[in-house]
């Protein structure tokens, strides 16, 4: 639309807060510039106006751009909620309050999220009885900047609440998912607990607290226990008010439809419990000892609710897995004991999807590296002697290929062998859950169970009903040169025939156009030089395909030369 010539368009775009834009501001920077640019040779009329925090990118990028300062113009706006705020909360302290309204409103630079926070502090103060004199001299000691006024919220919650404090902020700061009050309330208890036993017995103790009867609430939707019943109306003003407290007004519990919802007061908030001094600031002394974060504590209550709920969805499996993970990358140490203290059977219960029976193939199938590790440091010949099928179909979606590529080395140089598993093979090249996978990453974990001593001319029953090509070889399915290769290095037949009479070159160019050009030609100039030959496969068929490949700028001299040979 920005390049359009031939459709006049007029276009403006309001774009707020570019300041909580996820990635680096010099994106959206050039973003903006590209699109003033590519509309000025347009028929598109563009008008943008954009707001930020005034951070140091954005005024150097825009500084000969036209721009407002919002403060010099909202200082009747700050005025006016300060004294609405006061008539609705702070009751016979009203009077006192209204008389420092206009230095909060000089102080506050225009940031009202600054205003409501020191007015909340101001009028707790105001209704203990505090003083005209006491009240100026508490907003003096407030910060202007929110960094440093959040360090000093943080700094002034009480020592018996700080853990509880660093457990609600790492959880919200670090779930992937919104978090409702229940799972707040979970994390809380276990954190505090290293075995799953002892996760387990407060779980109950958190539905009573929350005086109920019979479900528990996962990513803001119910669902069944054994035994209880939480619907959020039922959570007293207490409980809300305890976590709330716990975190200095920083934490909003937020009620959304029939849910009451754990988030930050503000962006803001989330910034300072990413930054480096958030730990210390909170923990003090407590700091240096403490490996947990917030992946930790959700890592156990998720991986609790699995097991404690009977219909758990496979989102709440994944979110386990995920924290499992991300604790691993985030600390550098591994949950081997709190994962050791489940029983065998929850695994294979809860974990069907991913194939795991117990804890090794839980940590193979999360890509928990430093589990194997320590594992390995505890028995030398576990790998060896387990009874886990350890290669499973697909790995958890957030698993990256180099991650589980290294665990699958680590276990093949541990032991592991193909006894143990005859069919993981069969398993990885075609099953039927491996939708997240490229076929690059699926067809290279196929290439190294190979290289590992798999049988390249093993047969593969493809199961997939659209498509059935029911007791083919490896090479006739492979989709990568890589895989390509490596079957033929390590002994595939390159003319053995599948059912429908067909060699692997035939399989190629019976589906070449789905091909990438330049990994078919690759390929098919591999098999040619292995000796490979065509029984189906038309002559019109490698005609076209050697037009297509030369259209696309690659040699057919080898292929052409080959020709007479290769329709034998």
């Amino acid at each position: 639309m920005f390049r359009s010539t031939h459709v006049k368009l007029d276009m403006f775009l309001l774009l707020d807060a570019l300041d909580e834009y996820d990635g680096h501001p010099e994106f959206i920077c050039d973003f903006l510039s590209d699109a003033m640019d590519m509309a000025t040779s347009s028929g598109t009329r563009l008008k943008i106006l954009f707001s930020s925090r005034p951070w140091e990118t954005f005024k150097q990028r825009f500084e000969n751009t036209p721009s407002i300062q919002l403060h010099d113009h909202t200082k009747g706006d700050i005025e006016q909620y300060c004294l609405g705020t006061i008539e609705l909360q702070a009751g016979f302290a009203s009077t006192v309050l209204r008389q420092i309204v206009p230095e909060v409103t000089n102080r506050a630079n225009g940031v009202f999220l600054w205003v409501k926070l020191v007015l909340q502090e101001l009028i707790s103060e105001g209704l203990g009885g505090k003083a005209l004199d006491g009240l100026k001299s508490s907003l003096d000691s407030i910060p202007s900047d929110l960094h440093n006024y959040y360090a000093r919220t943080v700094q002034r919650i009480p020592d018996d609440l700080r853990w509880n404090a660093y457990v609600i902020f790492e959880a919200t700061a670090l779930s992937e998912e919104t978090l409702v009050i229940f799972d707040i309330l979970v994390a809380l208890r276990c954190s505090l607990q290293s075995t799953y036993q002892g996760c387990k017995e407060i779980l109950p103790m958190v539905g009573r607290h929350m005086k109920s009867r019979r479900s528990v609430f996962h990513s803001g939707q119910l669902f069944s226990t054994r035994g209880f019943k939480h619907p959020f109306k039922s959570i007293d003003n207490q409980m809300k008010g305890d976590i709330v407290s716990s975190t200095g007004n920083l934490i909003d519990i937020t009620p959304i439809g029939k849910y009451l919802i754990v988030q930050f007061t503000h962006q803001t908030v989330k910034e300072f419990v990413h930054s480096p001094d958030f730990k210390q600031l909170v923990l003090g002394h407590r700091a240096t000892q403490t490996k947990e974060n917030g992946h930790t504590f959700l890592a156990k209550s998720f991986m609790t609710h699995v097991a404690f709920v009977r219909s758990t969805s496979y989102i709440r499996m994944y979110q386990a897995a995920y924290h499992c993970l991300m604790h691993e990358m985030t600390t550098g140490y591994s949950l081997k004991s709190f994962i050791d203290s489940f029983p065998e059977r929850y695994f294979g219960n809860r974990y069907r999807l991913g194939k795991v029976h117990g804890q090794l193939s839980f940590a193979v199938w999360s890509g928990l590296q430093l589990y194997i590790e320590e594992t390995l440091r505890s028995d030398i010949g576990a790998i060896k002697k387990t009874k886990e099928k350890l290669m499973p179909p697909s790995f958890y979606p957030k698993v990256t290929y180099e991650r589980s590529s290294a665990l699958l080395h680590l276990l093949f140089q541990n032991g592991y062998t193909i006894q143990q598993d005859p069919r993981a093979f069969q398993r990885v090249l075609d099953h039927p859950f491996n939708t997240h996978l490229n076929i690059d990453v699926q067809e290279a974990r196929a290439a190294l169970l190979i290289a590992n001593g798999w049988d390249a001319n093993t047969r593969v029953w493809k199961l997939n009903l659209s498509n059935p090509i029911l007791g083919s070889r490896p090479l006739h399915l492979a989709k990568t040169l890589g895989l390509t290769r490596c079957l033929l290095e390590h002994g595939a037949r390159v003319n053995e025939l599948n059912m429908f009479g067909s060699t692997p070159l035939d399989s190629l160019f019976k589906l070449w156009v789905m091909w990438d050009d330049i990994e078919a030609w690759h390929t098919a100039e591999l098999l040619v030089r292995h000796g490979g030959v065509f029984k189906t496969t038309k002559i019109s068929t490698w005609e076209e395909a050697l037009t297509d490949f030369e259209e696309s700028g690659f040699d057919t001299t080898l292929l052409r030369e080959y020709s007479s040979r290769i329709f034998s």
